[in-house]
C-alpha cells in the first residue's frame, strides 16, 4: 500500500470518526428547515469545489444521505433526471450531486487520461469534507451515507466504500479499479449492489483497459469485483440466479439477478443486463444523443432509483 494511499485512508477514516462523535448534538440542535436545493462551495487543499445539495422539506436533521457522482465529462445537474429527488421528498433523505474536477473523478485507476484529468486533486477528500459541512450543518449524520454512480461515478463510489466514507452503494457500469482493488481491504462490511451492461463497449464487463485503452485506466471485471467483495462479506456460497420480467421489450436486453446469502453484515446485489451497454439503466439515458446511440443499449425492465434506495435503506444503521 502507497504512502499517499495510507495517509487518504487515514484521513477518510479521522473525519469519519470525528463525525461520529459530534453529529448527535449537532443534530440535536439544527433547526427544521423549508425544501431547498442550493449550490454550496468549499475549499479542500486551496482549491474551491462545488456541490449541489437537495433537501426536502421532510428530512429531519440528521437524515441519510445519497451521494449521486457524475460520469466521466458528465456534469451534476445532468443527474437529477434520475428520480432521487422524488423518492427524497417521500422518505426523508438528502441528495448531493458534487462536481468532480474537470468534469472527472480521480477514482483509482492509474490510467495517463485519468491522472492529469485530476490534477493531483483528493477527491475522497472533497467527499469527506462536504460530509462533514453537511453534519456540522445538522442536515446529515454521517453514519448513514451511501453512494452511486455511473461510469467514472461508479468507480468512485467503490472508491468511497474502500475509503470507509459509506454506508453502501450502487455503481452503475463500473467496477474495482486495478489502482485500488488489492488494497481495498473493507475494515467494516459495506453493501454492494453492482449494475452492468455485459454488452458494455468502453467498461468491459470481462475486465481490461477502459474504452480498450491503457490510457483510461484498467477495471477489474465485473466477476473479479463481485469475488472480492463476497470474500469481504464472507458470504456462504454463489449467488442464486434469477431473471426480472422482461416489462420493455423494446429495449433489446435483459436482467438477470443475482443475489448472494449469508452475507456478514451488508447485502451483495448484482443485475447482470445481458445485451446492455453503456449507459444508466432503469431510468433516463444521460448525454446526448451520438452519446446514447454509441452507449447501447439501455434496460428499463426496472427503475433503478426505486431500487438503490430500498437497498441502501437496508444499510441504514437507524432503520
Amino acid at each position: 500500500m502507497t504512502t499517499r494511499r495510507l495517509m487518504t485512508k487515514a484521513m477518510g477514516q479521522a473525519i469519519t470518526a470525528l463525525l461520529i462523535v459530534v453529529a448527535p448534538a449537532l443534530v440535536l440542535n439544527a433547526p427544521a428547515a423549508a425544501q431547498s436545493f442550493t449550490t454550496r462551495e468549499i475549499q479542500e487543499d486551496g482549491r474551491s469545489r462545488v456541490f449541489h445539495a437537495f433537501v426536502p422539506a421532510s428530512a429531519k436533521p440528521g437524515a441519510p444521505l445519497v451521494i449521486v457522482l457524475h460520469g466521466g465529462g458528465g456534469r451534476a445537474l445532468s443527474l437529477r433526471r434520475l428520480g432521487f429527488e422524488d423518492l427524497a421528498m417521500r422518505n426523508g433523505f438528502v441528495v448531493v450531486y458534487p462536481e468532480g474536477w474537470n468534469n472527472g473523478w480521480s477514482d483509482g485507476r492509474q490510467g495517463e487520461r485519468i491522472l492529469r484529468r485530476g490534477e493531483g486533486v483528493d477527491d475522497v477528500a472533497f467527499i469527506g469534507a462536504m460530509i462533514a459541512q453537511l453534519a456540522k450543518d445538522g442536515q446529515i449524520d454521517p453514519t448513514r451515507v451511501f453512494a452511486t454512480g455511473a461510469s467514472n461515478g461508479g468507480f468512485m463510489s467503490f472508491r468511497l466504500a474502500c475509503e470507509g466514507l459509506v454506508q453502501a452503494i450502487a455503481p452503475q457500469i463500473a467496477a474495482l479499479a486495478d489502482g485500488i482493488g488489492e488494497d481495498c481491504v473493507l475494515e467494516r462490511p459495506v453493501g454492494l449492489f453492482m449494475i452492468n451492461g455485459d454488452q458494455d463497449p468502453l467498461v468491459i464487463y470481462r475486465g481490461g483497459p477502459v474504452a480498450g485503452n491503457a490510457r483510461g485506466g484498467i477495471s477489474w471485471s465485473v466477476e473479479r469485483t463481485l469475488t472480492h467483495w463476497a470474500r469481504h462479506l464472507t458470504c456462504d456460497a454463489g449467488p442464486t440466479i434469477a431473471t426480472l420480467p422482461d416489462r420493455n421489450n423494446a429495449d433489446r436486453s435483459r436482467v438477470e439477478t443475482q443475489i448472494w446469502s449469508g452475507c456478514q453484515g451488508a447485502e451483495l446485489i448484482h443485475y447482470r443486463v445481458r445485451g446492455g451497454g453503456h449507459t444508466w439503466h432503469g431510468g433516463p439515458s444521460l448525454g446526448n444523443a451520438q452519446r446514447v446511440a454509441r452507449a447501447g443499449a439501455s434496460n428499463q425492465d426496472f427503475d433503478a432509483a426505486h431500487e438503490i434506495w430500498a437497498f441502501f435503506t437496508r444499510h441504514d444503521p437507524r432503520t
